[in-house]
């Protein structure tokens, strides 16, 4: 277990432009993202510039004892309904075990605390067990499945529509941080 205050989760800076291409463009990230084409550098660069007077589209970065290991996108951010959609990855290979539960929290609680979202929702491929396992500790619900919707190598792959409310993160919070960190 960790200490919670070991974990940060900052706004993404220029600075952290080339961590963030490489963890994109790796093969461990890039098979699970919906547009798995190599990005350019170029690209990269249009859109995080592109965030700058974009209410609606944030990029952060997790951040272990200082050293960048992971990242958060929250999307379509929508304050009329309260609604948002999410993605986070974790970049570094050899980020400390049980960061990618860690970094779940960090998000959740920057989303619905910070933020105020309402409900937040996310997409994710079914053949990626490993963070489906993670967002089962989590309670999420899954609300729907898009039957054979994004080609991936070749095949058209199911994608699962998850969502959880602040409500229920208000529910879980202090369990979930006693059960994650050694506070």
């Amino acid at each position: 277990m960790s200490r919670y205050e070991s974990y940060t989760l900052t706004p993404a800076t220029i600075d952290d432009l080339p961590v963030l291409l490489e963890w994109r463009n790796s093969d461990r990230i890039r098979p699970f993202m919906d547009n798995d084409h190599i990005i350019t550098m170029e690209e990269h660069t249009a859109f995080f510039h592109g965030l700058k007077d974009n209410a609606e589209k944030m990029e952060l970065v997790f951040r272990y004892e200082g050293k960048p290991i992971g990242q958060l996108s929250v999307t379509r951010i929508d304050r009329k309904n309260g609604t948002a959609y999410w993605g986070y990855s974790r970049g570094e290979r050899d980020a400390p075990h049980g960061s990618g539960t860690a970094m779940e929290y960090l998000a959740l609680e920057f989303i619905f605390d910070e933020l105020g979202i309402r409900k937040l929702c996310g997409e994710l491929f079914a053949f990626n067990t490993s963070v489906r396992k993670v967002h089962a500790k989590f309670g999420w619900t899954e609300e729907g499945r898009l039957i054979a919707h994004r080609l991936k190598d070749g095949v058209y792959a199911d994608v699962i529509c998850i969502a959880m409310f602040q409500e229920h993160w208000g529910s879980i919070q202090a369990k979930m941080r006693a059960q994650i960190f050694e506070d």
